[in-house]
């Protein structure tokens, strides 16, 4: 399996009243990585759920992806950790992350916001991947 970065950002407990609430890889299922040759750390996550609404619609979700979670910083996860965004722009990134955090900054490879924490111009309506 490719590795499929972007669809981090949907990797969330959906819940019937469509509140979508961020968890950690660590609370999916996990297993060795399908594809081969990939970085060290990768792992395969998987979820995999579905609801019946009150209006008698179903929903359902299943995701599958090979990621490296210590190569993250997830923003909707982390931001009540003290992560914050100083500065978006499309060419650019700056955050500011608490003195615990960089002791990690070497591993981190992606940065992922959901639209609802960045809000960003150059991204309206879309969630962030750096």
């Amino acid at each position: 399996m490719a590795q499929v970065l972007p669809l981090l950002l949907i990797k969330s407990l959906v819940v019937a009243s469509g509140v979508s609430i961020p968890r950690p890889f660590s609370f999916y299922e996990s297993g060795e990585a399908e594809a081969a040759n990939l970085p060290p750390n990768v792992r395969h996550f998987r979820h995999r759920e579905e609801h019946s609404l009150e209006d008698g619609s179903e929903f359902a979700l299943h995701w599958d992806v090979d990621t490296d979670p210590e190569s993250l910083l997830e923003l909707d996860l982390e931001h009540q950790n003290g992560v914050k965004i100083v500065d978006c722009r499309s060419d650019r990134l700056a955050i500011q992350v608490p003195a615990e955090l960089l002791k990690r900054l070497d591993r981190l490879r992606h940065v992922t916001a959901s639209e609802f924490l960045h809000g960003c111009s150059h991204l309206a309506g879309r969630n962030l991947y750096h």
